[in-house]
Parts: C-alpha cells; structure tokens; sequence
C-alpha cells in the first residue's frame, strides 16, 4: 500500500507527519526519519481499526481552487 504523508517542521522544531486521506492520522519525531516511522506504526494500527469496523480505510481528498 502506498500512503501520501504530508511531513512538516512545526515551530519547536519536531517533525509532523500526517495522512491526508485517513482523517486522525498523525504522528510526530525528532527527526524526519523518526516520524517516518512513528506514522508507520500510526498508520498501520488506523487500518486494523478502520478494517475491524468495516469502515472504508482511506476517504477523498480533493482540491478546492479560491479565487480572490
């Protein structure tokens, strides 16, 4: 399976990652690698819940265009 991380720096410098399309999905590290690692495991436990309760393992995202 191949899961689009969004990974960021947030202001005390610890590294954020999150999963856009499994709402709740977030995990964070010391370092990229670690949370890397940490939404792995993160990862991994949504999907055994989300398969348990029958629910669909991933939802939508879509892009939204703002004009000003």
């Amino acid at each position: 399976m191949q899961i689009d991380i969004r990974l960021y720096e947030n202001e005390n410098c610890i590294w954020i990652a999150t999963v856009p399309t499994m709402p709740g999905t977030v995990s964070q590290g010391d370092t990229e690698q670690e949370a890397l690692k940490n939404i792995e495991d993160a990862i991994k436990g949504v999907v055994a819940v989300r398969t348990e309760l029958g629910w669909p393992l991933t939802s939508r995202v879509v892009t939204l265009e703002i004009t000003s």
